[in-house]
């Protein structure tokens, strides 16, 4: 029963130690690259607002991810494009005039 704990120890010490090695040689590899001088990550921040975390205009609701919104041309309030926008058009930007047919 001894030599067999004694074996599992062993190839259990051999694999960690491998592993550690291995490790070791990607973390100097990731360490000697240099991110390129155009990588827009490191670059001076966007002039875009924040979409995700605000809410509505319309109903209040937080937008989860930026693709639920969008923007008025008119006020620049952000909407959801599907439930809330044509809803903002119609009661704020409605004119009186018929659309042309």
């Amino acid at each position: 029963m001894s030599g067999y704990v004694i074996l599992v120890l062993v190839v259990g010490l051999v694999r960690f130690l491998v592993s550690l090695r291995r490790s070791g040689e990607t973390s100097r590899v990731v360490l000697r690259q240099r991110p390129a001088a155009d990588d827009p990550r490191w670059g001076p921040p966007r002039d875009e607002d924040q979409i995700v975390g605000t809410g509505c205009a319309r109903c209040d609701e937080v937008f989860v991810i930026a693709a639920e919104a969008r923007r008025c041309k008119k006020c620049g309030i952000f909407v959801h494009k599907k439930t809330c926008f044509a809803e903002h058009k119609m009661a704020e930007h409605h004119t009186t005039t018929a659309p042309y047919r």
